[in-house]
């Protein structure tokens, strides 16, 4: 832990706790999930910026800055992804990818291998009267 230490009571439990900028940006957590400012006590994600860098961005559209957490925010940021390309999880919902409706399925592998081209229920899938 970079930053300082505190005790969490009832039990004794050890948090490390962010005290500058600078701690979170040479963290682990900034490079993995774009949490690279200091806000009361912890890394958080404040900047959109931060979250593109992240795996999480590149995989899941994590992309944008929202709550202190990297989440999905636009279209955009689901679009380029595998999630999006294979199982149409393309319209961010709640901070993530997901199958929002028959046009996401209708661009994806699912529909175009398996005949999966209808939303139901968040997922894509095969219906009799195709």
């Amino acid at each position: 832990c970079a930053g300082g230490v505190r005790i969490d009571p009832p039990t004794v439990e050890l948090v490390c706790v962010a005290e500058s900028d600078e701690q979170c940006r040479a963290s682990k957590r900034c490079r993995k999930r774009g949490q690279c400012y200091a806000e009361l006590g912890r890394c958080v994600a404040r900047d959109d910026r931060d979250c593109r860098k992240t795996e999480g961005c590149k995989l899941d559209g994590l992309c944008g800055a929202e709550g202190g957490s990297c989440r999905a925010k636009q279209r955009e940021d689901c679009r380029p992804t595998a999630r999006c390309i294979e199982r149409g999880e393309c319209s961010p919902r709640q901070g993530v990818c997901t199958v929002g409706s028959d046009e996401d399925c209708k661009h994806s592998l699912a529909c175009k291998k398996h005949g999966a081209c209808m939303e139901v229920q968040g997922n894509c899938v095969k219906t009799e009267l195709q």
